[in-house]
């Protein structure tokens, strides 16, 4: 097989759309925890650290692999209707192929790291589900008050952009 930039850009969507997948490994946690109850496994910081990461590169993922796939599209056109053209030919070579890669993986990033930001880690303690004389800490995620503040402006900026540069699958009116 020939190496050619849209061999390249393929490759790189197909890497983002296994890194889009990670986050349904939270379906074995659930079942583990509904098959042991609460008395065995709790929610920890570790897993809600590794939820809000799988959770970014998931959403990550799919924003890259849908304009990647969109840019293949884009030049295999131009190379087809202009045969001839010198500056589209080059497009075919594996140096376009990277440029497009790590173009998109930058202009991607500004809204990673604000899904990033867009949660807090919070806890409380409780008496144990298990036993009277214990008390367990149990972590969950709110929306920060960075995103709350001012009537939610970046709240709804984040969300308004990601859904137009995104193929999002999920309600966004889940975290409001």
């Amino acid at each position: 097989m020939r190496t050619s930039s849209v061999n390249l850009m393929m490759a790189a969507v197909a890497f983002f759309d296994i890194c889009s997948l990670l986050r349904e490994f939270k379906q074995f946690y659930v079942r583990l925890r509904a098959l042991y109850g609460p008395c065995i496994v709790a929610d920890t910081y570790a897993f809600l650290l590794i939820e809000s990461s799988l959770s970014t590169l998931t959403s990550y993922s799919r924003r890259y692999s849908t304009w990647v796939c969109l840019l293949i599209a884009f030049i295999r056109t131009i190379v087809v209707r202009n045969p001839m053209s010198r500056f589209h030919e080059n497009l075919t070579k594996p140096a376009a192929g990277y440029l497009v890669i790590l173009g998109v993986f930058l202009a991607s990033a500004p809204l990673g790291i604000l899904k990033l930001l867009e949660f807090e880690t919070d806890w409380f303690e409780t008496v144990s589900y298990c036993d009277e004389n214990i008390t367990t800490r149990f972590y969950y995620n709110h929306v920060s008050d960075l995103f709350t503040a001012n009537n939610r402006i970046i709240l709804n900026a984040f969300y308004a952009t990601d859904a137009v540069v995104s193929n999002v699958s999920e309600s966004i009116f889940n975290y409001l």
